[in-house]
């Protein structure tokens, strides 16, 4: 389980690094929503992966 939702940030984080090499504009934070967004540990880890805050829409 820990490691598919640390495939899952990593794979993100792959996309955010494009798209930020790409458009050549630093990623300040990160908006996410969805299911796993409940996940303290991905959240958590996400935004150390990607050294930004992590904000979570309607989070329960």
């Amino acid at each position: 389980m820990r490691a598919d939702l640390e495939a899952a940030a990593h794979l993100t984080r792959d996309v955010v690094v494009a798209m930020e090499r790409d458009s050549g504009i630093a990623l300040h934070a990160f908006r996410v929503d969805g299911c796993m967004t409940v996940n303290e540990l991905l959240m958590q880890f996400q935004s150390d992966l990607l050294d930004v805050p992590v904000d979570a829409a309607n989070r329960t």
